[in-house]
């Protein structure tokens, strides 16, 4: 029997042990599993741990997976959408912003409690722990489909990442339960939007003169020079001159990080920020498009973003960093790992503003108003700034929005920046 607790001779030296194989990789042992048709690592370094995963293993060969091995032996209890929990979730809606909370509206609140009550019929004596995600699918004539969809993507979310764990209960990891990235809401109608208020459109606009003002700055600010945060420099650069929302930059790199080439006797021009260039007092420039970025929208549709040469390069070094980031020692690929981690992109932009004294703050989610605003300077035609924005057809929202009602454009041409 080999003593665990002893080095290995050499680097990548192989020994056996009950369920397969274990590599030495100079520092600890990695236990892989090799029965039955099945070869993948157990994630353990300890023999007594994968000796647990074997046992796992051998109890539901079609649901092991490393994070699901204490939930398979027991030590991890189900979780049901009771009506408790369902009230903290309420709770933490309600709570204000600046106590951790969303601050969300008596009017919202109203209509997701309902929502909810829904879904706990729905999923009644149903262990959240292992639901899949198609038994959340609802059909297309299901009335009020997004705002059912929107309630439990919102509860999951507030489950895995917000909930403060009671005393002696066991956390509901990310491994945990349907991966509702992968349930898709619909897309917004146009006809919806003609009564936004003016006075949200108003904020909009000065979030995104604010985000437009700060945004070259923060850029060239110490915590995005240092060499282990340029990727971040790069996912920032991305969402200010595609106009893209943070959730479709992770959705891009998720799904691949496709990048296609510019479609022949196409021609395209695009509007981005002219970055390293301080005498430009306008901040943009027009430049021709080189390629397209694809990915899909949370509706399900196919989006395309033409792109200059400039944000080319930068899309390629951010897709290669993220396809860095996924390889494990092994060479093996992680599962569900969160394709950019949004959070500390936005810290990093907050820290850059407290460093350049910029108040108040702006983040990445202001990058869009920001592209949007860019635009309208530019002085693209309304209907030019929607598609660039992916908005619906006969959508109003870029033109209550993003044009001051006393801004007189100057109404040059291009073709459209976005299929």
């Amino acid at each position: 029997m080999a003593d665990w607790m002893k080095p290995g001779k050499r680097h990548g030296e192989w020994r056996k042990w009950e369920g397969g194989k274990a590599r030495w990789d100079g520092h600890r042992w990695t236990f892989y599993l090799s029965r039955k048709g099945c070869r993948r690592s157990t994630e353990q370094h300890t023999h007594d741990s994968a000796l647990d995963h074997l046992k796992a293993f051998e109890a539901n060969r079609e649901a092991y997976h490393p994070s699901a091995v204490p939930r398979l032996l027991g030590r991890r209890p189900p979780v049901f959408l009771t009506s408790e929990l369902a009230a903290e979730w309420l709770d933490w809606m309600a709570a204000p912003q600046m106590s951790g909370g969303k601050g969300n509206s008596p009017g919202h609140l109203y209509s997701s409690k309902y929502y909810i009550q829904l879904w706990r019929d729905r999923l009644q004596g149903r262990d959240l722990r292992t639901l899949e995600v198609a038994e959340l699918r609802l059909p297309a004539t299901e009335t009020a489909l997004a705002h059912k969809v929107r309630a439990i993507k919102t509860f999951f979310s507030w489950l895995r990442r917000h909930r403060p764990l009671p005393a002696g209960e066991v956390g509901f990891s990310s491994n945990d339960g349907p991966d509702t990235s992968a349930l898709l809401l619909p897309q917004a109608k146009g006809h919806k939007l003609h009564f936004l208020d003016a006075a949200k459109a108003k904020t909009r606009r000065e979030k995104g003169a604010r985000a437009l003002e700060g945004y070259l700055a923060v850029r060239e600010a110490k915590l995005f020079t240092a060499q282990d945060k340029l990727p971040y420099r790069d996912a920032l650069d991305l969402v200010f001159n595609v106009g893209w929302h943070t959730t479709e930059l992770v959705r891009w790199l998720g799904l691949g990080s496709v990048i296609e080439p510019m479609p022949r006797r196409r021609e395209r021009m695009v509007v981005e920020f002219d970055i390293g260039n301080e005498a430009n007092e306008q901040r943009w420039r027009v430049a021709k498009a080189v390629a397209v970025l694809w990915t899909v929208h949370k509706s399900g549709m196919e989006q395309r973003t033409p792109i200059s040469a400039g944000m080319l390069a930068v899309a390629e070094r951010l897709r290669d960093w993220h396809q860095q980031e996924r390889l494990c020692k092994e060479g093996r690929k992680f599962e569900r790992v969160p394709a950019l981690p949004v959070r500390f992109l936005i810290k990093l932009v907050h820290d850059a503003c407290d460093e350049l004294s910029i108040v108040p703050k702006f983040g990445p989610g202001h990058a869009r108003h920001a592209f949007a605003t860019l635009l309208a300077r530019a002085g693209l035609e309304v209907p030019q700034i929607a598609a660039a924005l992916g908005h619906a057809p006969g959508s109003p929202l870029a033109r209550t929005t993003y044009i001051d009602p006393g801004e007189q454009l100057a109404g040059v041409s291009f073709p459209a920046v976005r299929q």
